[in-house]
């Protein structure tokens, strides 16, 4: 009885076992943040996500090299450092929706320093990746690339191609019976983010060639456009016909999650096709670079 209650207490000993307690604690709070968001694309985003880095490294876990040095040991904990101070800060902060997506890069960078320091990064490209493409795209579209006026304009074409009386200027399309502001909000850059990160996620999980890897980035960005612009001329229409009930369900109700379904679906036939697709090249390794 004695032995074996030495060979218990000799676990907390183990570097790997105190690395798991952290980690569990560390993505407790950050899941928490992310339920209190109350954002339901959010929430099924990271546990898709996080699920999948799970699993990718408990597939690894025996091979990797657990070696770090105090430098790194010191800049993961300043990332870790980080994370914890901006989940202090206040709700409207710490719970924006831009943002929240990110800090899982901030854990994830800090941890892995700290576990395998500057050296064994190279083990966790996927992970990182995943990581990345969770928060990342969004604040690329939001921030750099004008998507509502893009957005309006597409939407004005399919308007005038459809009949109706319509001109653009910038984000503002104009009808005769109202004016319609595109904002970022309605400017499609979550719906295209998703969709991309769902899309990278496949291509980690099933490694494809360098040419369908870009098929299949590209067929996610105008998709996730694509579905986006035509759920506007819905709206547009409804504003047009002055019924703003419905107008309601498709912009802020269950109807835009029908949309985010449609897009999802798409996306889904299409891996699936590619999957089906004979490989005349050798797939890559599982990463994106």
């Amino acid at each position: 009885m004695k032995l074996e209650h030495k060979n218990r207490l000799n676990y907390i000993y183990i570097p790997q076992y105190w690395l798991l307690g952290i980690t569990t604690g560390l993505v407790a709070i950050y899941g928490q943040l992310v339920w209190w968001s109350d954002d339901a694309n959010l929430i099924s985003s990271v546990l898709l996500f996080f699920g999948v880095i799970g699993y990718l490294v408990y597939q690894k876990r025996h091979s990797l090299q657990l070696t770090s040095s105090p430098l790194a040991t010191l800049l993961g904990l300043l990332l870790l450092g980080l994370f914890l101070l901006w989940t202090h800060l206040p709700a409207n902060v710490s719970l924006n929706p831009r943002f929240l997506p990110v800090l899982p890069l901030f854990l994830g960078g800090g941890l892995i320093l700290i576990a395998s320091g500057f050296k064994g990064l190279k083990q966790y490209l996927p992970e990182l990746t995943i990581l990345a493409v969770l928060g990342l795209p969004y604040l690329v579209l939001y921030y750099v690339i004008n998507l509502s006026a893009i957005t309006a304009n597409f939407s004005a074409f399919l308007l005038w191609y459809t009949g109706f009386d319509v001109s653009h200027v910038g984000s503002f399309l104009i009808l005769p019976e109202a004016t319609v502001n595109v904002r970022e909000g309605c400017s499609g850059a979550e719906g295209i983010a998703h969709l991309l990160g769902l899309g990278v996620l496949f291509l980690i999980m099933f490694p494809q060639s360098h040419g369908k890897k870009a098929l299949l980035l590209v067929f996610s960005f105008l998709l996730g456009f694509v579905m986006n612009s035509l759920r506007v001329v819905l709206m547009i229409m409804l504003v047009a016909g002055g019924d703003g009930e419905a107008f309601y369900y498709w912009h802020e109700g269950d109807g835009s999650l029908i949309f985010s379904l449609i897009s999802v679906t798409f996306l889904a036939g299409f891996c699936f096709w590619l999957l089906q697709e004979p490989k005349s090249e050798k797939p890559d390794s599982p990463s994106l670079s």
